[in-house]
């Protein structure tokens, strides 16, 4: 029984770490919409040869619409969970990558 609690309390340790990170170098996560994106990307007509950088790309829901318009796309972010999350939400798309980094 003990065995289960501290590995929860380890896990949870670990998310709350990684989102005090970004608390402390002033990037909170704020989550964007995707009908909001769809608009802004149909208004600037996006094309293959164009290359999305997202700097605090978060769960990575930009990165994802902007692959649907045949868009390279590549996020940055500093929180290690997010872009887990990312990584899994992102896995089918091809030309998305993310990487954990901070600048």
């Amino acid at each position: 029984m003990k065995i289960i609690f501290y590995s929860i309390s380890f896990i949870l340790g670990i998310i709350i770490a990684a989102f005090l990170l970004t608390i402390f170098f002033g990037a909170p996560y704020a989550p964007t919409h995707k009908s909001d994106l769809f608009k802004l990307f149909e208004t600037i007509n996006l094309s293959k040869e164009d290359v999305l950088v997202n700097i605090g790309s978060g769960d990575g829901v930009v990165l994802k619409v902007v692959n649907n318009f045949n868009t390279k796309a590549i996020g940055f972010e500093i929180n290690p969970f997010l872009v887990i999350i990312s990584k899994i939400k992102l896995r089918k798309q091809q030309n998305c990558q993310i990487y954990l980094k901070n600048f």
